[in-house]
């Protein structure tokens, strides 16, 4: 017998030995590989990026790898990095502009549509999560995921999103720097700046950003709308301060009390006067409210009679619906026209109506010059 032949008889013993392991061996081996994959910290995606981008990648986390391993699943790299701000701060509750606000600090610049989030004991990815995933991927959703440690469990979060083709461009830039963005010439879009000033037009951007602050670009695209906010010589906040208050409210009462404290902390973070109240402007925007107005409000009726009311300088009346009083108004802070008006300081005049269901909270907000 030769040499070579010793070794590979020697080699099929082993592998013999291998495959008829005692039972209780392959257990304790498969014990400890489970073991070794719980006490392996998990690794997180970006949490921060200066641009906003679409682009798929492997997950850096190898728990993560093995969790879609089979699945013939993407994970989009920024919206990964949303899951793992959400799955850091361990809370399944999240407020919808919240969720939206770890998107956008981590470059995804489309609105997520749903979330799933679990805690689990072992290297697996909680049940509800996978069957999350295989659920918006049959949709052809765009998906997130990221693990993150709290105490000796994993806590899970997946995220999902609509988006369409978009290239990557800054989100921070530099005083005086310009926003270049190639566009198709039937896409819309609007800018504010930090003042108020809008800029608006189709097809592709160029333009100077000479004020520090945040902007509002508001683009206009096939079948949907993006709000993106950009900072010119300051960081993009952890946390805009309307997500501290997702708090729930029981009455009428309490909705409007809370909206007017909310737009009048935004107006004073603009350097600018609160609003003033005034009976007739309540007195209107209560009667739609009163005969059961749905979110679809006649808003140019509403600024007429307005107008007939007295408020000839100038009038703007907004709507809005959600689950709480502050994500109402985060989506009217991302609305142009809103940014507009609340930067303005001829508007002097607040009122707003308010109408408080299982489901949420529907605003109805009007303001006027004097």
């Amino acid at each position: 017998m030769t040499h070579r032949a010793v070794f590979l008889s020697s080699l099929s013993l082993s592998a013999t030995l291998l495959l008829y392991a005692p039972p209780a061996q392959a257990g304790k081996r498969q014990a400890r590989e489970t073991q070794d994959l719980m006490e392996q910290s998990p690794v997180l995606p970006a949490m921060v990026a200066d641009v906003y981008a679409l682009g798929s990648s492997p997950p850096a986390d190898p728990v993560v790898g093995l969790a879609i391993g089979g699945r013939d699943m993407q994970l989009d790299e920024a919206l990964s990095g949303a899951a793992a701000t959400l799955a850091m701060q361990s809370l399944p509750g999240q407020s919808e502009g919240a969720i939206r606000w770890a998107a956008l600090r981590s470059g995804f610049p489309f609105p997520v549509v749903g979330m799933a989030f679990g805690r689990s004991t072992t290297p697996d990815a909680p049940p509800s999560v996978l069957a999350f995933l295989d659920e918006a991927q049959e949709q052809g959703l765009v998906l997130g995921l990221a693990r993150a440690r709290l105490d000796k469990d994993d806590v899970w979060v997946a995220l999902s999103a609509r988006a369409l083709p978009v290239g990557a461009f800054a989100r921070q830039y530099q005083l005086d720097e310009e926003i270049s963005l190639d566009l198709p010439a039937a896409v819309g879009w609007s800018l504010v700046d930090p003042q108020g000033g809008r800029l608006h037009g189709t097809g592709s951007i160029k333009v100077g950003l000479d004020l520090a602050g945040e902007w509002l670009l508001r683009l206009e695209l096939p079948g949907t709308s993006l709000s993106l906010p950009l900072f010119v010589d300051q960081p993009m906040p952890t946390a805009r301060g309307l997500h501290d208050q997702a708090i729930p409210v029981s009455s009428r009462e309490e909705a409007i009390l809370l909206a007017e404290a909310l737009l009048g902390d935004l107006r004073a973070a603009a350097g600018l006067d609160r609003w003033q109240g005034d009976p007739t402007l309540d007195l209107v925007l209560s009667k739609p409210m009163a005969q059961g107005g749905s979110v679809a409000l006649d808003r140019s009726s509403l600024m007429e009679r307005l107008r007939l009311s007295g408020f000839v300088n100038g009038v703007q009346v907004e709507t809005c619906q959600a689950s709480s009083v502050a994500d109402c108004l985060e989506r009217l802070y991302d609305s142009p026209d809103f940014r507009v008006a609340l930067l303005d300081p001829g508007f002097e005049y607040l009122g707003i109506e308010a109408r408080v269901q299982p489901q949420g909270v529907h605003l109805l907000i009007g303001l006027a010059a004097e």
